[in-house]
């Protein structure tokens, strides 16, 4: 919804936006007009199938974890940003944040969708040879202490729900096991603090930078 793109409208001739969500394009266009911004293009489409815009710089930011078609998803990249393409993700990706949780409510190891080793891992297959930036100040979703046990529950339940991104929505079966789960075990999965409680689980992470110039940055050969 602009997040991120919109304030680079600030310092670009024009930003377009490929998204599949019409709510996202929505509150991309609504957030553009807010701001006052007339440079600002949204192209609603899956971007595998949409004609790539051309421009100057391809950005993605949390997308590439369960691309599949990653391959031709890079070279239209390319295609839209000859000069630039960045990509970040997160480490570890967004769905495995509460990979302990995962484990306890479905009784399995989760299994952890590509990050940014396997992404420079494609990149090098296709001859690609980028730069990898760990961005200082960047890091996962911290989880704010919630006020009481009922709360901090919710509060549990919304976060899985919303990092769980093959079980969304989660359904009123899981939702209920979870709850009953996060309720027998709260003293061992919950912290206390003088702001309340706190999740013991999710793991801290790291934004990723990979980004190359598409021409340029290749092996010879």
């Amino acid at each position: 919804a602009g997040r991120i793109s919109l304030p680079l409208a600030l310092r670009c001739k024009q930003v377009i936006n490929v998204d599949p969500s019409q709510a996202m394009g929505a509150g991309f266009m609504a957030n553009a007009a807010k701001a006052g911004l007339t440079n600002a293009q949204f192209i609603a489409g899956d971007w595998e199938a949409v004609e790539p815009p051309r421009g100057t710089v391809a950005l993605v930011n949390n997308v590439t974890y369960m691309t599949r078609g990653i391959v031709s998803f890079i070279e239209k990249l390319e295609q839209a940003g000859p000069q630039r393409v960045i990509i970040t993700v997160s480490a570890p990706p967004p769905p495995s944040r509460n990979r302990v949780l995962y484990e306890l409510v479905h009784g399995e190891v989760e299994a952890v969708v590509p990050g940014h080793g396997e992404l420079m891992d494609v990149l090098w297959e296709m001859g690609r040879l980028p730069d990898l930036r760990v961005l200082a100040g960047f890091g996962g979703a911290v989880a704010l202490p919630s006020p009481t046990r009922e709360a901090a529950i919710n509060s549990a339940l919304v976060n899985f729900n919303s990092d769980q991104w093959t079980f969304w929505p989660l359904g009123a079966p899981l939702e209920g096991r979870m709850r009953s789960l996060l309720n027998e075990r709260f003293d061992e999965l919950f912290a206390a603090g003088p702001d309340g409680f706190s999740p013991t689980w999710p793991l801290g992470g790291r934004e990723v930078l990979i980004t190359w110039r598409p021409g340029i940055d290749r092996s010879v050969g």
